[in-house]
């Protein structure tokens, strides 16, 4: 397809079938160009339709290709090109740091926009499910960036004025009474656009067992940690899971060893933040503070495992082929699954 191709193109071609592929060469130019594509079909996704992106070897367009590899190869190429959902991530995650909280942030900016231009429907909850995942962020302070980039467009801020999101290092409060924390991204700048207003404080009791460990190391070998813990409940997930391995193995280790353990990687700038949130720590009863905090997240890691169960068997069907009754109980296994994300 050309790269004129347009949105209302798109539509018309969707009408006539249920996906599209994409095809371009795999230079520079190549992905410019699908890049331009992909910002063309968002629109024009409702749920049910489908787009994929194929990116030839480079000095090959489809004619030529298919002279030399034949029409059943370039057919098997096809039926492998990429789903539009990941290749907006993947473009989007381009030259960044993914295991940095600035990467993620970054990633949140730019790709969060992208996934507004949607239909309203299931494929765009979905989607933005996934961004909250990939970077962490509740789909609250997904929603602020995506109000704050409104703002930029209406005052003609380029895109890339558009401030960094941060997790102000704040109290706030875990359930009705677990002290929970967000840690700071970034310094604050200087100077902000009149029209940004602070983020909320994001509720993390990932972070919050993290620091808790962080100042009382010992507490580690005085609890039972829960086998449902799921690694992709939160980025810091592993993290977590990895000081209570190390302190199981060094239970004599001092806050400033386990920052020496990770020092200079990611791991180890979230330590030296967390190790300033001495405030939020509890004078008395650490251990049995910890011991919840992983209750906590022991169970809601397995209600977030149920549901997706739940979800990944209703969408193993076509969309197209899902009855009335399906559809409604997919909407509201999303929705369940998008507030449990922000308890």
């Amino acid at each position: 397809m050309g790269t004129a191709t347009s949105t209302d193109h798109l539509k018309i071609i969707f009408r006539q079938c249920p996906e599209v592929v994409f095809c371009f060469d795999g230079d520079e130019a190549g992905r410019k160009a699908a890049v331009r594509a992909l910002e063309s079909a968002l629109p024009a996704m409702e749920d049910g339709r489908r787009a994929k992106f194929l990116f030839l070897p480079q000095g090959e367009d489809p004619d030529s290709l298919v002279r030399d590899i034949g029409a059943n190869n370039f057919i098997l190429l096809v039926n492998k090109a990429m789903p539009l959902e990941e290749y907006l991530f993947s473009s989007q995650a381009e030259g960044l740091e993914l295991g940095s909280l600035d990467g993620r942030a970054r990633m949140s900016t730019m790709a969060a926009p992208l996934i507004e231009k949607l239909p309203q429907g299931v494929f765009k909850e979905l989607m933005m499910d996934s961004l909250a995942e990939r970077t962490g962020l509740s789909r609250d302070k997904l929603g602020e960036i995506l109000r704050q980039h409104q703002r930029n467009k209406q005052n003609g801020a380029p895109a890339a004025l558009s401030p960094i999101p941060t997790e102000t290092d704040a109290e706030t409060h875990f359930g009705d009474q677990h002290p929970v924390y967000a840690v700071q991204d970034r310094p604050k700048p200087k100077q902000r656009d009149s029209q940004y207003q602070p983020a909320e404080t994001t509720r993390n009791p990932v972070l919050y067992a993290i620091a808790l460990l962080l100042h009382e190391p010992k507490a580690a070998s005085q609890i039972e940690t829960p086998n449902q813990l799921n690694t992709d409940e939160d980025p810091n997930m592993p993290l977590l899971l990895a000081m209570l391995e190390l302190l199981n193995k060094r239970p004599d280790s001092t806050p400033a060893m386990l920052i020496g353990h990770w020092y200079g990687e990611p791991w180890g700038e979230t330590l030296q933040l967390l190790l300033q949130a001495e405030r939020l720590i509890p004078e008395t009863n650490i251990e049995q503070e910890l011991t919840d905090t992983l209750l906590h997240l022991s169970r809601k890691s397995q209600k977030k495992q149920n549901l997706k169960q739940q979800v990944d068997n209703i969408l193993s069907k076509d969309y197209a082929q899902l009855s009335d009754d399906e559809k409604q109980q997919l909407k509201q296994l999303l929705r369940q699954k998008h507030d449990l994300s922000k308890a």
